[in-house]
């Protein structure tokens, strides 16, 4: 039986909302180009993102423009063609209500719609909450 963290959550256990995965970047080989550009600035590098890939696909991408938020939907690994298929939500920083980090789990939240990610470790998820809100105030 596997251990329960502090976060009472056994430590081999992943929560439905993200599901089992690995933590990725951006320059993983099964995400699309097109997305790539929009996760890079002009200079070629990389806004702070989180890219969570189950199996070999990418499953949810979140990440901080200065402009907006930016969160990815990719198609289920039933659908095919699963890697071309995804949605996209630009979220101006000013319509984000709520960014939340309990345990692992950074959750976003606006207008009726919510986005969770899970980090390695709480101060994973503390430094990426700060890295996303430093590039929404205009830093880096």
């Amino acid at each position: 039986m596997s251990p329960v963290s502090r976060f009472n959550r056994r430590a081999d256990e992943h929560p439905a909302h993200s599901g089992p995965g690995r933590l990725a970047d951006i320059n993983d080989p099964s995400v699309p180009e097109s997305l790539r550009r929009v996760v890079k600035s002009a200079g070629g590098r990389s806004h702070p993102h989180v890219l969570r890939i189950v199996g070999g696909r990418p499953r949810v991408l979140v990440a901080a423009r200065p402009e907006a938020l930016v969160h990815v939907s990719f198609a289920g690994e039933d659908e095919a063609e699963a890697t071309a298929a995804f949605s996209v939500a630009f979220v101006p920083w000013a319509q984000v209500e709520e960014v939340r980090v309990t345990g692992v789990s950074i959750a976003f939240k606006w207008s009726g719609h919510s986005v969770s990610v899970e980090m390695d470790t709480h101060e994973d998820a503390l430094q990426k909450v700060l890295f996303f809100l430093d590039v929404a105030a205009g830093g880096s």
